[in-house]
């Protein structure tokens, strides 16, 4: 439980500069293990948005990782 909880504070420390869209699917993906398809249902949206979501949010983690704040 212990490990789980220290998942989930680092991948919330990556949410931080990303949008509320590119953090739903951050979370979805990497703690709820949802696909593509299922986090576009469950926002009602199309699942090109939600890879444009992931198209985004994936270049702003490569940002951060490469220059640090």
């Amino acid at each position: 439980m212990h490990e789980e909880a220290f998942a989930i504070e680092n991948i919330l420390t990556y949410t931080e500069g990303l949008t509320l869209n590119q953090q739903r699917w951050l979370l979805q993906t990497y703690l709820e293990n949802k696909t593509v398809t299922e986090i576009a249902e469950i926002y009602q949206v199309t699942a090109a948005a939600v890879k444009s979501w992931r198209k985004s949010a994936l270049n702003k983690l490569r940002k951060q990782l490469i220059f640090p704040l």
